[in-house]
């Protein structure tokens, strides 16, 4: 939370805020009061979506890139993390993150999800956290996002 993140046309990701877990994509944790280019080697971007301390990015290939907040993204007991590539999906063509879970769709119109549920958000029938992706049993999706606590498909 208390940061912004910006996609430029050549794909990099830019950051500007609190960076206490890493979700600015920097070499440290230092908050920042202007905008700053990653300064790790990431791979050019597409599409970015921001959770309540974590980055996820698409790639042109469909890969889907995390930085920032471990426990959110499937890291137990690690509260940082340096980018890595989302396993177990491929093909995405979207993300869209709540605070402490990320929707992934991909090409294919197959929704993807991971992190919190305490409040169903992951659309799964249970409330059981997720630190892996799992596939959300609905078809066709054509658009996604979330919020808080809370997801949108449609």
């Amino acid at each position: 939370r208390q940061f912004t993140v910006v996609l430029d046309n050549e794909g990099c990701l830019w950051g500007v805020g609190y960076n206490s877990c890493g979700q600015l994509a920097l070499e440290d944790v230092k908050h920042r009061s202007t905008f700053v280019k990653s300064t790790l080697d990431l791979p050019p971007f597409v599409e970015i979506a921001a959770g309540i301390a974590y980055v996820a990015c698409v790639t042109d290939s469909g890969e889907v890139w995390e930085v920032g907040y471990g426990p959110v993204l499937g890291e137990k007991g690690n509260s940082l993390v340096w980018p890595r590539i989302t396993p177990g999906v491929q093909n995405i063509k979207a993300v869209a993150c709540g605070a402490f879970h990320t929707l992934m769709l991909a090409e294919n119109g197959d929704l993807w999800g991971i992190g919190r549920n305490e409040s169903y958000q992951l659309g799964l029938g249970h409330q059981i956290t997720q630190t892996s992706p799992q596939r959300i049993p609905v078809e066709n999706v054509a658009q996604i996002s979330c919020a808080f606590q809370f997801s949108f498909i449609q």
